[in-house]
């Protein structure tokens, strides 16, 4: 028996190879410092760097410029015709193909009718940092590029939208805010009065009162207090007053709906898997933003704070399953940058405060993370750049291994010996995809409260008709409301701290504990049994 003993623990400490495996939080380090003339405007993922847009002070003058983390180039810069115009430039990105929607609007106008008489519009495509078309338009006009080539939204001083496709023209009753390409298929959102060229640049879709979700030719969905939209292969996720809910676009049905309302920008939704990911943000302070993961097979959902009470959604980047969430308070000036993963736990919070900043902005994309902080200068309107590159967290393996010799005379002594080796290794990921920044709101301050939530969607259905012209057909629209869900339980909460940035290797350490614990009591219990 006591043979057998010391063998089966020679065997059991010879193989016992424990890993524990620690993931440790995400970190920066700050690489270049850029500029650019003007105040930031909008920045977007492009190109495996960032295409930012930036005015004068007195919009008197547009700048777009392309950044990397080692320059910034200016690419296009526009002028307007005189001091009774000001001119605003916003930026639609779709793969490697930029749109650049430059609006020259006039200062003075006694009507609406008016405003889009004399507005003019100049549109460029970019192809990489190349120009690629230039085109000019007398009125209202904006460009969407989609995988079938350019889409183009005319407002008329009539009160409806004339959207010109590759393979037709359609007329809608209202004003196109935003257009979707599902392949041949495109889905539009149509406002009952005009979104502001804001809205139009990064998808602050709050305020519009009353819009029209619809597939052209097909479905169609009214959403009250319609609040923002953003769209990921098959799903289009839609924020109003009072939900979020997912519509499958094939179809137009509402797979599940969530009871959290709130600001939702273009290009803020991921799926990975089952999972769909999307960010909610609070458009004026409050409790900050959140970040729904919808399962897109059980209906169900759950929330995870994501923001710092108090700060106002301004961005959202995803990389590789990497969620960055950054929001801005303007009293006192400062940038809160907060990074989540896939499974909703924070492993990146910061928060940047900035006495004379008047704008600021977040990208993340191709393993670097760009502040953009806007300031007014003697010299003029100056936008700092602080580049600073990712450090991704380092995996620690620690190995036990440990092996036991005896020699027997008249009695038997037994020697364990014990060595541990650690390895790390680093992981290089890349970006899956892009969203628009910007920052023009007030906030406020108040307390971070969160929850998880499921919930089963139920709707109630009113039906009317629309139309569109050229290619006249008749479509039914479907009135729907999500309410409230009543279950509730915990969730994450970011602190509200003034300069935090986490890191940490406590699960490596308990890991190491837990080990020599399991390794001390297989030993003690065996040589118990001689």
């Amino acid at each position: 028996m006591e043979k057998f003993s010391r063998l089966l623990l020679f065997a059991i400490l010879s193989i016992a190879l424990v890993t524990v495996a620690a993931v440790g939080d995400l970190s920066f380090k700050t690489t270049n410092t850029l500029s650019a003339n003007g105040l930031l405007y909008q920045a977007s993922q492009y190109n495996n760097g960032v295409i930012l847009v930036t005015e004068a002070s007195s919009y008197s003058a547009s700048y777009v410029y392309y950044v990397t983390p080692s320059s910034a180039s200016q690419l296009l810069s526009f002028t307007a015709p005189s001091t009774n115009y000001e001119v605003l430039t916003n930026v639609i990105v779709n793969s490697s193909t930029a749109v650049v929607n430059t609006f020259y609007v006039p200062l003075f106008s006694s009507s609406l009718s008016q405003f889009f008489n004399e507005t003019t519009t100049t549109v460029t495509v970019l192809s990489g940092t190349s120009v690629v078309s230039v085109t000019n338009f007398k009125g209202f006009t904006f460009a969407y590029p989609t995988s079938e080539g350019l889409v183009y939204v005319t407002y008329e001083p009539q009160g409806f939208s004339e959207v010109k496709t590759p393979s037709g023209t359609y007329t809608f009753q209202g004003y196109v805010a935003y257009v979707y390409s599902y392949g041949k298929e495109l889905t539009v959102v149509n406002a009952s009065s005009p979104p502001s060229i804001l809205q139009l640049a990064t998808g602050l879709g709050n305020e519009l009162s009353s819009a029209t979700v619809s597939m052209i030719g097909g479905w169609s969905i009214n959403v009250q207090g319609y609040q923002g939209s953003s769209m990921y292969g098959n799903y289009l996720v839609v924020s109003n007053k009072s939900s979020t809910f997912v519509i499958d676009v094939q179809n137009g049905s509402i797979i599940s709906s969530a009871n959290v309302n709130g600001l939702i920008l273009e290009d803020s939704t991921l799926v990975i898997g089952s999972s769909l990911y999307q960010v909610v943000g609070e458009s004026a302070g409050g409790t900050g933003s959140t970040l729904v993961v919808f399962n897109l097979t059980t209906k169900k959902y759950t929330t995870f704070n994501a923001m710092y009470s108090g700060y106002y959604l301004e961005g959202t980047n995803f990389y590789n399953d990497y969620i960055m969430v950054s929001g801005v308070q303007l009293y006192p000036p400062s940038l809160a940058v907060v990074i989540l993963n896939s499974s909703g736990a924070i492993v990146y919070s910061n928060i940047t405060s900035e006495t004379n900043a008047i704008q600021f902005g977040t990208v993340m994309t191709n393993g670097y993370l760009y502040k953009f902080i806007s300031e007014e200068q003697e010299s003029g309107a100056v936008t700092s750049i602080e580049v600073l590159q990712l450090v991704l967290p380092t995996t620690s393996t620690t190995s036990s291994t440990s092996t036991t010799s005896s020699t027997t005379t008249t009695t038997s002594t037994t020697t364990t010996s014990s060595t541990t080796t650690t390895t790390s290794t680093s992981t290089t990921t890349t970006t899956t995809s892009t969203t628009s920044t910007t920052s023009t709101t007030t906030s406020t301050s108040t307390t971070t409260t969160s929850s998880t939530t499921t919930t089963s969607t139920s709707t109630t259905t009113t039906t009317s008709t629309t139309s569109t012209s050229t290619t006249s057909s008749s479509t039914t629209t479907t009135s729907t409301t999500v309410p409230p869900s009543s279950t509730t339980s915990t969730s994450t909460t970011v602190p509200k701290t003034t300069t935090t940035t986490t890191s940490s290797s406590t699960l490596l350490i308990v890991g190491a504990v837990v080990v020599v614990i399991i390794i001390v009591a297989l030993v003690t219990f065996l040589l118990r049994r001689r």
